[in-house]
């Protein structure tokens, strides 16, 4: 009996240990620790980098911060900001560290490939300089998520990536400010090896990376995002995309050689197995098609702009319960008759985008019960007389383009719209004047205004200075006179100024603002010298001021603008030599206008090998010699 005590006693003592150590958190193997010391220590933190930017995982934007500044060896791994471990073992099984401010290159021998068991990997939106992606990562034999979008990344996606059979979800987008460089590429056989060996694949994002292939057909069937943008994808979209019934997203937008051939009746049948989808995006894809009528009632997001469809769009298309975004623009053949009914996506459209459609019809009663809708263009559509009611009553739009149709009216009637952040109302028949900015105090929101091109008479009000958060003002070709005021120069944040072709006088006053991008005042009366600030832009790529009267010489100062396109200052009344440098920069300028002047010299012959000139006007001075013949040629 004392042996059994003896043997309870033991196992007794045995279990409680064991209970004891199961509870007890791992710590961080060392040599994990190491490494990933030594990948931090690879790195700086970038001083410039974007004080948001997007969390791929969650698709939210968020602030970014260095996650591993404050990574040190006198702490566990497992508490590290970015770094997940494994609660049994205490493995390094996750690390995320998107919008982490790294900067430097990510080497080949990175520290990183030690971590053998990482099941999720986010690097996304660093700055790694151009590296390329290493072979190595096809070495993470338990990865299920890879994130490397945005983190400039070169070169080719090697084809060891298709080792990673157990992967759900590869992004790696490739974008360059809102665009696509096509500096990274996967050749057509990493892409269909790629597809062919990532069988547990759900999610595919390689927006912006070059393939230049057609499209495979060996998706797999767990598919339910599909992104696929800006590609050089080409040749015939095949059938079987259209059998992935899991499918949620699908863009396959900006690969304008890619075509669906689809007869109508076989296209409709396709569109109706994906029960699933809520996000269609083929712009600038060509369908070449009249318009299916068996989308998914479940689609919040369906564009389809510039895609040559034609036809009739079904009432069908408006009654969809849950879409937040349509866009068909850019499809001239294709006719647009709103319901005059309530449409079933009142409460959750959002996004409307009809510019350069066959707009037939009103708009109708029922486009005042839109409640939600923010953003509408529906320019060039064939839109005359005054502004239909139905508009007046979505008090919260923030986007509204109106322009290029046969509108009428006062201008001042769209102050209602307290929300705007975008107006673009050019090229109509709107009269009246621009007192309205001036004495709507509420009226603060705006980026973008576009007047240009209407019958708008009287000076610009002085009182603009409230508009702090204007970028873009766009009022020629109208009928205003007077001075241009201070506000507009003082505004801080102005990208664009277009007040070509009216009866502005006065004097150019200095610009506070240093994001200038284009400022054109061509065909006014402007007078006196051309101020400093102007010829300080680091930004300034269109620089037109021809017929006025301004005067003085062109300072040497202005070849500080090394982003210039066109520089226009023909017809004034300038006099001096051109500064030697402006025919000998290494910059973008293509054209170069300085004619019927008063300017004097000879003509410099040195012109850089590397110039751009287009359009080079000097005629109607007091120049001498002739113009170098390699820019005849």
């Amino acid at each position: 009996m004392g042996c059994v005590k003896v043997v309870f006693f033991i196992l007794y003592t045995f279990l409680c240990q064991l209970a004891f150590a199961s509870s007890s958190p791992h710590l961080c193997p060392k040599d994990q620790a190491l490494a990933l010391l030594q990948f931090k220590h690879m790195f700086t933190i970038n001083p410039n980098a974007s004080d948001y930017c997007l969390d791929i995982s969650s698709g939210q934007v968020i602030q970014s911060y260095p996650k591993t500044l404050l990574w040190n060896k006198s702490t566990d791994c497992c508490s590290w900001d970015g770094v997940h471990c494994d609660e049994t073992t205490g493995q390094v099984i996750e690390l995320a560290l998107g919008c982490s401010e790294l900067q430097g290159k990510f080497h080949s021998n990175s520290s990183l490939f030690q971590l053998f068991n990482l099941k999720r990997l986010d690097l996304s939106y660093n700055n790694f300089s151009g590296s390329l992606i290493s072979p190595k990562f096809g070495e993470f034999s338990s990865l299920t998520h890879l994130y490397l979008s945005g983190s400039s990344f070169t070169g080719l996606i090697p084809s060891e990536m298709s080792h990673l059979s157990k992967l759900h979800v590869i992004f790696i987008w490739n974008p360059l400010d809102g665009l696509y460089d096509l500096s990274l590429s996967l050749g057509p056989y990493n892409f269909e090896l790629l597809l062919q060996n990532l069988t547990q694949l759900r999610e595919l994002a390689l927006d912006g990376v070059n393939i230049s292939s057609t499209m495979p057909s060996n998706f797999c069937s767990h598919l339910t995002t599909l992104e696929l943008s800006y590609t050089h994808l080409h040749g015939v979209l095949p059938e079987r995309v259209f059998h992935l019934s899991n499918l949620k997203t699908l863009d396959l937008s900006y690969n304008y050689k890619l075509t669906v051939r689809f007869p109508i009746t076989n296209f409709e049948l396709l569109l109706k197995n994906l029960t699933q989808l809520r996000e269609l995006n083929l712009d600038y894809v060509n369908i070449s098609s009249t318009f299916s009528l068996n989308f998914s009632s479940h689609l919040t997001t369906l564009w389809l702009a510039d895609t040559q469809l034609r036809g009739i769009l079904p009432e069908r298309a408006f009654h969809l319960s849950n879409l937040e975004s349509l866009d068909l623009s850019y499809n001239p053949q294709l006719t647009v008759r709103f319901p005059t009914t309530k449409w079933s996506s009142s409460a959750s459209l959002m996004k409307l985008y009809l510019y350069d459609v066959n707009f037939t019809g009103r708009i109708p009663e029922s486009f005042s019960l839109l409640t939600s809708l923010h953003e509408l263009d529906m320019g060039y559509s064939n839109l005359a007389g005054p502004i239909p009611k139905p508009l007046w009553n979505l008090t919260h739009i923030e986007s509204l383009f109106l322009n290029n149709n046969h509108l009428e009216g006062p201008i001042s009637q769209f102050s209602i719209f307290e929300k705007l952040k975008e107006l673009s109302l050019g090229n109509n028949n709107f009269d009246g004047q621009l007192e309205f900015l001036s004495f709507n105090i509420s009226w603060t929101q705006p980026e973008l205004l576009d007047f240009s091109s209407n019958f708008l008479t009287g000076p610009i009000p002085t009182n603009v200075s409230g508009l702090q958060n204007l970028q873009s003002l766009y009022l020629s070709s109208n009928h205003l006179n007077g001075t241009i005021p201070s506000g507009i120069f003082s505004l801080p944040s102005l990208r664009v100024l277009d007040l070509s072709n009216n009866t502005f006088s006065g004097k150019i006053q200095e610009f506070k603002s240093n994001t200038l991008s284009e400022v054109d005042l061509r065909q006014n009366q402007l007078q006196g010298p051309l101020p400093n600030s102007l010829l300080n832009q680091p930004n300034l790529a269109f620089l037109l001021l021809s017929h006025n009267k301004i005067s003085g010489q062109i300072a040497s100062t202005i070849c500080n603008l090394k982003t210039l396109v066109a520089l226009n200052l023909g017809s004034t009344n300038l006099e001096g030599t051109i500064p030697k440098c402006l025919v000998e920069m290494n910059n973008y300028l293509w054209n170069l206008d300085l004619s019927n002047n008063s300017l004097s010299g000879t003509i410099n012959t040195n012109i850089s090998v590397e110039n751009y000139f287009r359009v080079i006007r000097l005629h109607g001075n007091k120049l001498t010699g002739k113009v170098p013949r390699s820019l005849i040629n």
